[in-house]
């Protein structure tokens, strides 16, 4: 029973809370992102009414300020864990037309500054706290702290096998009927997501529900 779960664990990741002393004047809002508006959030947000939201992938922060601003719509005292390394992934890399949003500095991205910037421009820098980890690396952590999220989103590397591990991790993490879900399900571009999905899937021997184009499981006791 968590009073505020933003104040009990920002502490626990940062001595110092991020956002002291960021000046966010010095950026425009740039809330490029993809899906971030999908129905299913608020869905999933009113019919779970989570303390705690770990989201993998966040790239600027579009979906995470989406769902930080259902949960105050909405009433809900909450903290959204957002990890990222903010590096973007191997296709921002190689498609020269992408490199640019990387927005590289000395030739390494300063997209995690931008990422900041739009949540303060928000203000849900009282719900959103960034952990810049590889996903494996934050979900050990999250072990060690032995957090149980109430939802885990899944958007992170598009790759079949990252995808997978993604599934198998996060999944371990989860308490019961609490939902994991994920973007980029079907589509030409993104057939690693769903083959990944899948296989995680079958191996569970369940389902997940399709909408749009996000795949959604309910972690419900056995």
């Amino acid at each position: 029973n968590m009073q505020n779960p933003f104040d009990t664990l920002i502490s626990e990741f940062h001595e110092i809370s991020p956002y002291d002393g960021f000046d966010s004047s010095n950026f425009e809002e740039d809330l490029q992102g993809w899906g971030s508006y999908s129905p299913v959030f608020e869905s999933v947000i009113k019919s779970l009414q989570p303390k705690v939201i770990i989201e993998v992938g966040t790239w600027k922060g579009a979906s995470a300020i989406h769902m930080s601003k259902l949960l105050k719509d909405n009433g809900i005292s909450a903290v959204i864990l957002c990890v990222d390394t903010w590096l973007g992934d191997s296709s921002h890399w190689y498609r020269t037309e992408w490199r640019s949003h990387l927005k590289l500095k000395n030739g390494f991205p300063n997209l995690y500054y931008q990422f900041l910037a739009n949540v303060m421009k928000h203000n849900h820098d009282d719900i959103i706290i960034p952990i810049p980890q590889v996903s494996r690396s934050a979900c050990n952590w999250f072990k060690k702290l032995e957090l149980i999220p109430d939802v885990v989103y899944l958007d992170g590397s598009h790759d079949q096998l990252d995808v997978y591990l993604d599934c198998h991790d996060y999944w371990q993490l989860l308490g019961d009927d609490s939902i994991m879900f994920g973007d980029d399900y079907g589509g030409i571009k993104n057939q690693g997501v769903k083959l990944a999905v899948d296989k995680f899937c079958e191996e569970l021997g369940r389902k997940p529900t399709i909408i749009e184009n996000k795949w959604i499981l309910t972690k419900k006791k056995l």
